[in-house]
């Protein structure tokens, strides 16, 4: 009997897109991205899972953000995953300028989502690790907090709201970390105006 063919695999690549996913097909990525930890993912949260991509070596998964608190719950609490260390949380604009947005387009895609929320999770038994890309648009930027799951995720969490102004519903403190009350809007946004200036009024208590 002929042996079937294999089916191939499809991934989505950088950058993110709202809605519809482009992809594209290959061999060699999927043995470096598809780790058993982010195939449990897979397996676990069809409904969450976008797809699998990887750096050097380093495995990631694509998510969409509704259930991350249950995803992170899961790596964190599996017996065969324990990644009870949150190493980073960090957030990214993918703001599209002119020369982005004929690159992308000339990639196929037509938009990303503006932001990333990136979590770098670590099991310190079995001494692996995974990164986690959760999709945030501009025109709904609330993410639930992680707070309840890694306590360490209190000042990431602050600094990824204040910079970017994603916002971590659940948290229980989040206000600036970095820039003072009265400083307005979130400096890292590709589009904040580099020569904005304000007033300092008042030291405040960050704690």
């Amino acid at each position: 009997m002929d042996k079937a063919p294999e089916k191939e695999l499809h991934f989505p690549v950088a950058p993110w897109r709202d809605g519809s996913y482009e992809h594209v097909t290959g061999k060699d990525w999927p043995d470096v991205a598809q780790t058993p930890a982010a195939k449990a993912i897979a397996e676990k949260f069809p409904e969450s899972f976008l797809g699998f991509t990887g750096y050097r070596g380093d495995p990631c998964v694509l998510l969409r953000k509704d259930k991350i608190v249950d995803i992170l719950k899961f790596l964190r609490d599996g017996a065969d995953l324990q990644f009870d260390f949150l190493r980073d949380l960090f957030a990214m604009d993918n703001l599209q300028t002119e020369s982005r947005r004929k690159q992308f387009s000339d990639l196929g895609f037509k938009e990303v989502a503006r932001f990333e929320v990136i979590y770098i999770l670590y099991s310190l038994r079995f001494r692996h690790d995974i990164r986690l890309r959760v999709a945030v648009s501009e025109e709904d930027a609330d993410i639930q907090s992680a707070f309840k799951v890694f306590k360490g995720a209190n000042w990431y969490e602050r600094e990824a709201w204040e910079m970017y102004g994603v916002n971590f519903v659940g948290h229980p403190n989040l206000r600036r970390l970095i820039t003072h009350e009265s400083f307005e809007g979130h400096p890292l946004r590709k589009d904040y105006p580099i020569r904005r200036r304000h007033n300092i009024i008042k030291p405040v208590d960050i704690l």
